[in-house]
């Protein structure tokens, strides 16, 4: 059975999945080995995703920006601002993995993103809303769901 800590970072790595446009095939049997195969849509997974902030009519709330932990996890993802454009990427800081990001979005209070951690093959959505300068309030969906704090690093 997985312990919290390994079921958030499941969740995450469920969102990534989506983020990168990467599917789980039917299982391929080689003989002895029956797995799941990740087939790419696109030439290449990405480990973040920027997107400009005029591609979006909606305010951006700077209080994303930073690099969070997440409560119950060996999770942390950062929100960055560069050059015009939102960057988000995450990684397992147990095993140092990135998980694949897929997509990201954001309205007047809300910032939304889907990622996939590869190694478990896991998709988790989440939706983020600012609780104050040291916090974020997480509800994540995907191969599980629930509700969790992402502290500011």
């Amino acid at each position: 059975m997985l312990n919290n800590s390994k079921l958030m970072v499941v969740l995450f790595i469920s969102i990534a999945f989506a983020i990168t446009g990467c599917s789980v095939s039917k299982p391929v049997t080689d003989g002895a080995d029956k797995r799941n195969r990740i087939e790419k849509k696109s030439p290449e997974r990405k480990t973040h995703v920027a997107k400009r902030l005029s591609s979006s009519k909606k305010v951006f709330d700077r209080g994303f920006v930073g690099t969070w932990i997440v409560e119950g996890s060996t999770a942390e993802f950062t929100i960055n601002l560069k050059d015009g454009m939102v960057i988000f990427s995450g990684r397992d800081m147990e095993d140092r993995e990135s998980f694949y990001v897929r997509f990201i979005h954001w309205d007047d209070s809300t910032f939304k993103g889907s990622f996939l951690m590869p190694s478990t093959r896991h998709n988790t959505i989440v939706e983020l809303s600012v609780l104050d300068d040291n916090r974020l309030r997480c509800e994540y969906s995907g191969d599980s769901s629930g509700e969790s704090i992402w502290w500011r690093k």
